[in-house]
Order: C-alpha cells, then structure tokens, then sequence
C-alpha cells in the first residue's frame, strides 16, 4: 500500500527504509561472494584432507589465533554380506531375530487379512534394528568384521570403501575473531584477500603515515587486476559463466564482485604453483564438477 502522493514523509523513516535496502542488497552479495569463497576453498582443503591434512589452524602474520577449521574426511560406504551376518547372528543368539511379513505379502487383500494362518511360508525372519545397530557398530570398529561367539574368532561381514574427501568443512572462530581481522586489515598486516604484505613493505607503511587510497582507486585497481588474471588464465567461453559463479550471478564487474574474483582466482594460481594452464584446467574443473551439465550457464 503506497502513501498518497500529498502526505509528507518523513525523513527519519524515509533513510531508515533506505538503509534497510541498501544492507539487504550487500547481505546478498556478500553471501553469494562467501559461497564462491568457500567453493573454491572446498576443491583446496579436498586435495588437504586427502593428503592426511585433517585441520588448519588461522593466524595473524603476528601469531594472533584467529580459528581452526576442521576439514572432514570423506565418507565410509559400507557393503554387507547379508548371509554371513545372518549366520553369525543366528548362531550368536537367536533372540536377536523377530518374524517379518515378506513386503509382497502386502499387496494381497486376502494375505493381509489371513497371512498368520494360511500363508505361513511369507513369514522371513530378521535381525532386530537394535541387534543390527549393535553388530554395525562393532563391524565399523573392526574393520568390517564381527565376532561369531560359536567358535570366538571375528568373522567379515562387510567391506568398506572410503570415499575421497569433498572438502567439506567447519570453521570454529576463535573469541572476537571478526573484530581482529577487521583491525588487521585496517593497520595494513593483510589485505581483504588474506594475502600478507612484503616485509620490507610493512615495516616501511609502520614508520610513515599511510596515503590511503580513494574507493575509485582502490575500485580501479581491483578491475585491473583482474582483467589481468582473466587474460593469463584464458578461460575462453566459459570465462563469463566463471565470473558468474564466483562474484554472484548476474555480474555486473562491481567493485565488490571484481575482489572477490580476483581473490579466488588468485588463490588457485598459487595452488597450482603459478602454472597457468594448471590453474586454469583447475578451475574449469572445479565449475564443471559444481555445474554439471550447465556449460556456460551457472546454476
């Protein structure tokens, strides 16, 4: 419902309203901005996990702990013998089974309502869900194995295979985390991409006061930056749809949007030891795997 167009607004409640607008919309940029950061992230703490890199811990350049993440590993898929079990099971203790109705017996009118007297031969046995918990978890304890107390020796029942680690993560900051990396950032010890100043270059930016440079400039070196990555990498026709994926869809090559390209960019560069074809089948690699199907079109 709009106000009619000869009442007076208030000015309070007109810049209160646009100021909710105007932090809603870098809310969303910013969200979509920490996804790319955290996709890109993922495909390195993967190739960490699956090295035998189970955390990373965050610090200042001076020692200040920032956080820990922990990087999971990937999953176990179990493969049962069902007979074996079953044999193991029986012989270990008989109570542990219950009678079952066999699923098909279930699609007959007739079966449903005489099954117990006329149609015995549809009655299975199973292990119970909580003998079953308990003989899972001592197979997932020993290597798939589970002990037959009929001749007191394990017996396999399952085979595992470990699934290669995602990358999935979990980040624990540490007490007042935010506000020491803000403070970092403002006295020059990092930049907003984690990058880590020269020596020589700090120690002098210590000793003199700092220029600071306009948003326009700060703004225009951004765009030049990465104007210069995305002609090294080469990313051909995918280029547009990369740009989509790691600065938020649409890309309007923003300030904002162009850092944090650059910024994931550049990290897979270093990754990839500063080979630039490496670097670019990595991250052509890592949008496919995310986008499967969508050439061109990130989702």
């Amino acid at each position: 419902m709009t106000a009619p167009a000869d009442t007076p607004v208030d000015p309070a409640l007109a810049r209160a309203a646009l100021e909710v607008a105007i932090r809603a919309a870098r809310k969303d940029e910013a969200f979509k901005a920490y996804q790319a950061v955290r996709a890109a992230a993922e495909a390195l703490f993967a190739q960490a996990r699956n090295r035998g890199v189970p955390q990373v811990e965050l610090r200042l350049p001076d020692g200040t702990k920032l956080g820990l993440i922990s990087i999971r590993k990937g999953a176990e898929i179990w493969t049962v013998d069902e007979d074996t079990l079953t044999a193991v099971a029986a012989g270990n203790d008989p109570a542990d089974f219950e009678d079952v109705i066999d699923p098909k017996a279930l699609r007959d009118r007739e079966v449903i309502d005489l099954i117990a007297e006329h149609f015995p031969e549809l009655v299975t046995a199973r292990i119970m869900p909580v003998a079953r918990a308990r003989y899972q978890r001592e197979w997932e304890e020993n290597g798939g194995k589970i002990t037959d107390q009929s001749v007191g020796e394990r017996v396999r029942v399952a085979e595992v295979e470990h699934m290669p680690a995602t990358g999935e993560f979990a980040y624990r900051p540490a007490s007042k985390a935010g506000t020491l990396i803000e403070e970092a950032i403002g006295a020059g010890l990092i930049n907003e991409w984690g990058e880590v100043p020269e020596p020589a270059r700090a120690l002098s930016d210590q000793n003199r006061p700092r220029k600071r440079k306009t948003q326009a400039e700060r703004d225009e070196a951004a765009a030049a930056k990465l104007t210069l990555l995305l002609e090294s990498l080469n990313l051909g026709e995918l280029e547009g749809a990369v740009l989509e994926w790691l600065g938020g869809k649409p890309w309007t090559g923003s300030a904002r949007q162009a850092r944090t390209a650059t910024g994931v960019l550049a990290d897979f560069i270093e990754t990839a030891g500063d080979d630039y074809g490496k670097a670019r089948a990595a991250i052509l690699g890592r949008y496919d795997e995310l986008h499967p199907g969508k050439e061109g079109e990130p989702s």
